[in-house]
């Protein structure tokens, strides 16, 4: 089977108190997947702690 390639990103939509996961092909046009979390749990405190990290580059030894 061969493996769907896309980008995925969730995001911490603060405002509203949900979690939103988005994908993309292109990083340049986003499509909403599903979106979880309002009004459930806990609700308040900071909602979006983003992480940056290295990730290996295919068939290189480059890392991004």
């Amino acid at each position: 089977m061969k493996r769907k390639k896309e980008w995925v990103l969730v995001l911490a939509h603060a405002l509203d108190h949900e979690m939103l996961i988005f994908t993309s092909p292109d990083m340049k046009e986003w499509t909403l997947q599903c979106k979880f979390g309002k009004g459930l749990g806990a609700q308040d405190g900071v909602w979006e702690c983003p992480d940056l990290f290295e990730l290996p580059m295919s068939r290189t030894d480059k890392k991004k």
